[in-house]
């Protein structure tokens, strides 16, 4: 046998062999688009009950039961003040009578009655009723259809209650009912919950806290861009319309009670919650924490580690964990993911295992279990999302019982200012004097909201060279670590600081930095020097230094080897919060400000630190 030429043996298997591979790929590919094509027309142009079956597997949740369903649109609910509150109903076209889901939101209930998705659409009305559960949809009071006046939150235990009152009068509902729905949705379960009785069976409150309060506050702080964006955006009603305004104009402004006055919206609720900037009767009012002893119904909690309720609604878990008024109340189940209040839109990739339909697995399991008798809950009530490994577990309970609450100290040798400075931070404290770092914080000129725990543009995990690059900013940040480290769990910043003014604010912000140098937020939080200690308002001492505690909330993240822990440390994150002006004087009514030298320290008698829920591997 005589040998080919030399080479041409070599470039003929690699050229058959990357053919052959070609083909392979190509016909796979082929498959592909063929089955995304005939689910594309099966759920475009098939029939609606096909088109549902493949939505249910897509979505994981259980087959329809009904074929059929009977639907009421703009059903007038009467109150007990003669108010009447516009009403859709889903409901099997059966024998029944059927146990029911309801829904009430400020938004317009019209868009609820076809979802788009891609280029087909379903009707959340259809998924319940297929399933045996009438689904109720309900403007709340003074919105869109309904009547009456707005004012946000403070009707809806009263018309909760009337709605139930009527619900149970009709042939059609035996007696057992449900609740879902994400932030005022969610709210308005927590409202219900208390004095609902034995009728409610379950709910699902998500991306909210019973107490509105840290919604709209936190630590003294105006949450800004949440709260006024919230308010002017939610609309007045003008002639049956509810027209939308822009708040850029408004958060600049002061004094920062005519926020909503310049964008050309007066919202008498967004007035009062800055009249009442400390823990009072109005906020006590409209907070159904207290009120979880009388809850008998199980709980569905599901957040985000960047939602605006992250941290109120753990404590929600706790809370009923601890005190709420049954067994089955006492034993609520938590769903934590890497989301926010919104938009998905962010700086950080968390794969498609954090996509929509896991929300409705839990939900539809969840109301299936409760309301149906249908299928299993599982053993571990919390479900988090562990980020940096973008990994589901499930856990015991809240906060893991194995964590280890480890301190990392900041530290330099006085200039951190930027991440080109010479901030540190270890696990090991100053044994000595250390000199402080300092920095010159203008309200003129405040630290942009860059990431976080808010809603509105930047919102969730982003990137953060632009804020750390900044003169006001102090940056402090470990080695890179030889080995991962998760922290899961509450974290805590102490403070020791002194400023130059009678009122200030201190922030703080972790971090993970990656390989690269990119740093990418993971919580945050802040703290107001005048309401330091709660139920106090004092203006500060210039000069003298205070040891401040600022809460970041929680998280789940695991550094991986090779990345770096990250805080930054400041005195704005804006419009997050609002300004603190460093002048004290009236809450929301001052127009004076002055720049504010800050000092912060992080010697042996004054050891700032983060203390980071470290779980052992």
């Amino acid at each position: 046998m005589v040998p080919p030429p030399r080479g041409r043996t070599v470039m003929s298997i690699h050229k058959k062999d990357f053919t052959v591979r070609l083909r392979i790929v190509l016909k796979r590919s082929l498959i592909v688009l063929a089955v995304t094509a005939l689910v594309a027309v099966s759920l475009a142009g098939a029939g609606w009950l096909l088109r549902y079956r493949i939505l249910a597997v897509y979505l994981g949740i259980s087959q329809p039961v009904y074929s059929k369903m009977v639907v009421e649109k703009d059903v007038m609910v009467p109150m007990r003040d003669g108010v009447r509150l516009a009403t859709d109903i889903y409901r099997p076209d059966g024998t029944g009578p059927f146990p029911a889901v309801m829904i009430r939101l400020p938004y317009d209930k019209k868009p609820l009655q076809e979802v788009m998705v891609g280029r087909f659409s379903f009707s959340p009305g259809i998924l319940f009723a297929q399933r045996g559960l009438v689904l109720i949809i309900q403007d709340v009071r003074g919105r869109y259809a309904s009547e009456g006046d707005f004012y946000a939150f403070s009707h809806e235990r009263q018309d909760s209650e009337d709605v139930v009152r009527w619900l149970r009068e009709q042939p059609w509902f035996n007696g057992d009912l449900g609740a879902v729905g994400p932030s005022y949705l969610g709210y308005t379960q927590w409202a219900l919950a208390p004095a609902a009785g034995d009728t409610l069976k379950c709910m699902a409150p998500m991306v909210i806290s019973a107490d509105l309060r840290d919604l709209f506050y936190r630590n003294g702080a105006v949450c800004l861009d949440t709260g006024g964006g919230w308010a002017v955006g939610v609309g007045e009603r003008e002639d049956g319309d509810h027209p939308k305004k822009d708040f850029e104009t408004g958060m600049w402004h002061l004094p920062l009670m005519e926020a909503d006055d310049v964008t050309g919206a007066d919202v008498d609720f967004f007035n009062d919650w800055l009249a009442h900037p400390q823990r009072d009767a109005y906020w006590e009012a409209l907070d159904r924490r207290p009120e979880i002893p009388n809850i008998t119904a199980p709980s569905l909690l599901i957040g985000g580690w960047y939602d605006i309720a992250a941290g109120g609604m753990l404590e929600d878990y706790q809370a009923l964990r601890a005190s709420a008024g049954s067994d089955a109340a006492r034993q609520p189940h938590l769903l934590m993911g890497p989301w926010m209040h919104g938009s998905q839109e962010c700086d950080r990739d968390f794969g498609t295992e954090a996509d929509v339909p896991l929300l409705f697995r839990e939900m539809f399991d969840w109301n299936d279990y409760w309301l149906r008798g249908k299928g299993s809950l599982p053993d571990k009530p919390v479900h988090i999302f562990v980020m940096g490994i973008n990994t589901w577990r499930r856990e015991e309970d809240w906060p893991l019982a194995r964590t280890v609450y480890t301190p990392y100290y900041i530290r330099s040798d006085g200039k951190a200012n930027t991440a080109a400075g010479d901030g540190v931070l270890s696990e090991t404290s100053a044994s000595e004097e250390e000199a402080p770092d300092t920095y010159a914080y203008d309200p003129a000129d405040p630290v942009p909201s860059v990431g976080g725990c808010f809603m509105g543009d930047g919102m969730g995990p982003r990137r953060q060279e632009q804020v750390e690059r900044r003169q006001d900013v102090l940056v402090y940040t470990s080695a890179p670590l030889t080995e991962a480290l998760e922290v899961t769990g509450p974290i805590r910043f102490v403070l020791y600081a002194a400023t130059s003014g009678d009122d200030t604010d201190f922030t703080a912000k972790l971090c993970d930095v990656a390989p690269d140098g990119t740093s990418l937020n993971l919580a945050e939080g802040i703290v107001r020097g005048r309401f330091r200690e709660d139920g106090k308002d004092t203006p500060l001492v210039p000069g003298e230094v205070y040891r401040f505690e600022i809460d970041l909330w929680a998280t789940s993240n695991v550094f991986l080897e090779g990345h770096r822990i990250r805080v930054q440390v400041s005195s704005s994150n804006f419009p997050q919060f609002d300004r603190n002006l460093n002048v004290y004087g009236p809450f929301a009514q001052q127009t004076e400000f002055k720049t504010a030298a800050q000092t912060i320290y992080h010697d042996a008698e004054r050891p700032s630190h983060i203390l980071l829920p470290v779980i052992p591997q």
